[in-house]
């Protein structure tokens, strides 16, 4: 049995009890079992950062976006960062965000997460998957029409 990470390549059966020595110069230990995949798998751990292209879609005079960060797991990814938002009027607001690594939406529930707006009391919005676009969008009613900062996170299958 392999008694580090980087030793452990593939699936260890019946490790009720895993100690790997030495990750990013820590002692460490697993309990149940472990799966560490080879290098360039679909069970891959990769993590970066990215600047996504934001659409004004519905309701929005003007948008900023930051630089975000993602991680990816498999074919699992999360998102989140920072974009600047400034609706026109009081109705529903729509922005398209893209997203770090291309995936093929077939529902809007295919991509999931929330965003907030940390000046404005309430002022919290959903994000989804844009089927026709496959990209991000924030999906919320407008109350305050001023330029203001929106943190979000979401998740989503590289499908």
């Amino acid at each position: 049995m392999p008694e580090t990470i980087e030793q452990a390549r593939g699936y260890v059966p019946n490790a009720n009890y895993f100690s790997a020595s030495q990750v990013f110069g820590r002692d460490v230990t697993f309990h149940g079992r472990i799966f560490f995949p080879a290098v360039g798998t679909a069970g891959e751990i990769t993590a970066g950062t990215y600047t996504p292209t934001l659409d004004n879609t519905t309701n929005v005079s003007a948008s900023t976006a930051y630089q975000c960060q993602y991680l990816r797991v498999g074919n699992t990814v999360t998102v989140s960062g920072l974009v600047d938002v400034d609706p026109t009027i009081a109705v529903a607001t729509v922005l398209g965000i893209s997203i770090p690594i291309a995936s093929n939406f077939g529902a809007v529930e295919d991509c999931a997460g929330v965003a907030f707006a940390s000046g404005i009391a309430g002022l919290g919005a959903a994000v989804r998957a844009n089927v026709a676009n496959d990209r991000a969008e924030m999906a919320w009613v407008a109350t305050d029409l001023t330029n203001q900062p929106m943190y979000f996170t979401f998740t989503y299958q590289i499908i």
